[in-house]
């Protein structure tokens, strides 16, 4: 087969700019302007979404100064023994939804070494107080460590570095120098919290959720002297568990 020649293709001529190409040009510019401003978009947006989130960490915090609560006054100060104390602050927590955890405790002895060490002139505290004072703070007392790496934080925590604190510490309340009268007093009682007071947030504490009622308590040292199993006395606990929170529902639905 013969080959044909091919035609040879002939070069177009570049014309001088004429208001076509001067339309493209200003269509191409208007190309970069749209991505210039997709990206002004883009970064606006992000600004924007940056403002939302500090104006959020600002209500946050103005709902978290707003959720402060003061707790009312305790009814008595003074007492006969820790003892007393403990069981009129367990009344008193449960009344109030707070909890309180010992922080720091000192005993008699300790007290009474350095009172000789130090020649003073108080007298000695009686060995039957067993401990000089007591320093108690919020369960929500503190600040949180993060143990992980992550950059996301915990939405909960126990720790909101709430300042309520009591006091108590063993001090002579009468009588002379050579007979002096020793009572339990409360020093200091710090009760504003930075979280709301609710039954429900109280009844999430361990020390409440896992409580045993006196009566319960009865009945499992019977069943245990019994030698019930176990998993029998954690069957009778969760019973229990459903009375009591089904008698609170009907309570509630009453109102």
């Amino acid at each position: 087969m013969e080959r044909r020649p091919r035609s040879a293709q002939k070069r177009r001529q570049h014309a001088a700019p004429s208001d076509d190409d001067s339309a493209s040009d200003n269509g191409d510019s208007d190309v970069e302007w749209t991505l210039d401003s997709g990206h002004s978009s883009v970064r606006s947006s992000e600004s924007s979404s940056q403002f939302e989130t500090q104006s959020a960490q600002g209500e946050e915090g103005s709902a978290t100064e707003a959720s402060c609560a003061l707790a009312p006054p305790l009814g008595q100060t003074q007492f006969d023994s820790w003892e007393s104390f403990h069981a009129y602050l367990n009344a008193y927590m449960a009344q109030t939804y707070q909890s309180f955890r010992i922080r720091t405790n000192n005993k008699v002895q300790e007290r009474n070494r350095k009172i000789k060490k130090q020649n003073d002139t108080a007298p000695l505290i009686p060995q039957e107080w067993i401990w000089y004072n007591k320093t108690l703070v919020c369960t929500h007392a503190g600040r949180y460590k993060t143990r992980g790496k992550g950059k996301r934080p915990r939405q909960e925590v126990r720790s909101t570095e709430c300042c309520a604190q009591i006091n108590a510490c063993v001090r002579v309340v009468n009588g002379s120098t050579h007979d002096p009268v020793f009572a339990l007093c409360v020093t200091t009682a710090k009760l504003q919290h930075n979280y709301p007071l609710t039954l429900s947030n109280y009844e999430q504490y361990s020390s409440v959720r896992t409580a045993l009622a006196p009566s319960m308590v009865e009945t499992v040292d019977v069943l245990r002297k019994a030698g019930s199993m176990s998993s029998k006395l954690k069957e009778l606990h969760l019973q229990s568990n459903e009375v009591r929170s089904s008698c609170r529902e009907y309570v509630f639905s009453g109102l």
